[in-house]
């Protein structure tokens, strides 16, 4: 199983581009191998429904570096293999804030864990929401925590996959 990298983040507010943690799993081999996880500094106001589900508040990132820096730190971890969200938002996120901060980037291979696991497990009773995924396969974590939602994923992709014939880059071209 080839080397790719499950993200995460959770946001401040209803923009995308308001990121306040960033989970990383880096999976290899079907294995995780190692994990980041990072407060990031938002620069704009936290809303409260977004304090409700995650727990994160302006104390929090008060002393956390801006997104540019805190993304300086694990750069390195998105470019050579698949980075996957479990479904679009994170790239999306990750997407507006680099345009946000005109932040330089390079070829980042993004993909989605979704439909991963669609193929792996087809027609599964409940659908494809890291809420229902977890409860499927009996994994407990925090849900809404970055790094917890980010090895979910990971877990469930590991599995996704050994149930199915390529590598993620292959897989990845597979659409539902």
């Amino acid at each position: 199983m080839a080397r790719f990298v499950v993200v995460d983040v959770e946001t401040a507010n209803r923009s995308r581009a308001s990121i306040c943690q960033i989970g990383l799993v880096v999976v290899e081999g079907g294995v995780i191998v190692d994990e980041v996880q990072t407060l990031i500094d938002p620069d704009q106001a936290f809303d409260p429904m977004n304090i409700a589900i995650h727990g994160i508040t302006p104390e929090d990132v008060r002393a956390a570096p801006s997104f540019p820096r805190g993304f300086e730190g694990i750069e390195s971890h998105f470019y050579g293999h698949p980075v996957l969200g479990h479904s679009n938002f994170d790239k999306g996120a990750f997407r507006a804030e680099f345009a946000r901060w005109g932040f330089p980037v390079g070829d980042i291979h993004w993909g989605d864990t979704i439909p991963i696991i669609r193929k792996g497990f087809p027609k599964l009773e409940g659908g494809y929401s890291l809420k229902n995924l977890t409860a499927h396969f009996g994994i407990h974590f925090r849900h809404h925590d970055a790094l917890e939602d980010a090895r979910a994923a990971a877990q469930i992709t590991i599995r996704a996959l050994e149930h199915i014939e390529g590598t993620p880059w292959e897989v990845m071209k597979f659409r539902v």
